[in-house]
């Protein structure tokens, strides 16, 4: 979860915070043998102090020599020690024998002043689409009026089910005309893209009024869409919150 919980404190805090923030784990217990426990809390530790330094206010995530921006980070292994990625953007440093270094992308704290937006909304359906997924249990869902919000994570780019029965675009109408749920789609795939024009389905969808979350992770895209909702974005409004960055 940890990869959850520091997009939520990243995007609560905006870039206010005048100091750094740094998220860490380990893939074995502190008292396990041979356990990384020790290396990732050192390496958090130097990262942080030279952070300080250089004025640095990200909200990150150091694993193993990796420094990566909370928001833009992923776990990608139950067993390997660098168990998290930053796969659709730039790491923002790494620790090495000589110390650590800072990427130019790691934003400096710049005297804004710091609004805390922590309110999540959490009655959010996330279905990963596979074929031959039944759109009438989506649909049922939808009508109970339990559900504010839709996240769909699509098969590749951005393509949904749109065959015959199968067909997920009159699910999507319906959420968003008549029951006014926002319907996002992201890619399940790590590192990928969601480009929802390049083939006819993902074109289908977004006609029918589903947002496109660009090239956020589908961890961010599920803490972000929790966080819009709560503050009470919609419609048009929501879809630009969604894809502007924080």
């Amino acid at each position: 979860t940890m990869a959850y919980t520091a997009s939520a404190v990243a995007i609560a805090l905006g870039n206010g915070q005048p100091i750094p923030i740094i998220f860490t784990g380990s893939q074995l217990p502190l008292v396990s043998f041979g356990t990384d426990a020790r290396f990732n809390l050192e390496n958090s530790l130097k990262t942080i102090i030279d952070a300080i330094s250089l004025r640095i206010n990200e909200v990150m995530i150091v694993f193993q020599n990796d420094i990566m921006r909370a928001c833009r980070t992923v776990k990608i292994s139950e067993a390997r020690f660098p168990a998290f990625d930053s796969p659709a953007f730039p790491k923002l440093g790494e620790l090495s024998a000589v110390g650590v270094s800072f990427s130019p992308l790691a934003r400096k704290y710049d005297s804004q002043s710091l609004t805390i937006k922590a309110d999540f909304q959490r009655d959010i359906l996330t279905v990963d689409l596979v074929p031959g997924l039944e759109p009438g249990l989506l649909l049922e869902v939808i009508i109970s009026g339990k559900c504010k919000g839709l996240l769909l994570k699509s098969l590749g780019a951005g393509n949904v089910p749109s065959e015959d029965e199968y067909s997920i675009i009159p699910v999507i109408q319906r959420a968003v005309a008549e029951f006014d749920i926002p319907v996002l789609i992201s890619t399940k795939f790590v590192g990928g893209y969601t480009r929802m024009e390049i083939y006819e389905p993902g074109v289908l969808a977004i006609e029918a009024g589903a947002i496109s979350t660009k090239d956020m992770t589908d961890v961010m895209a599920q803490v972000k869409f929790m966080w819009a909702l709560a503050q009470g974005y919609k419609n048009s409004e929501l879809a630009k919150v969604i894809t502007h960055n924080y």
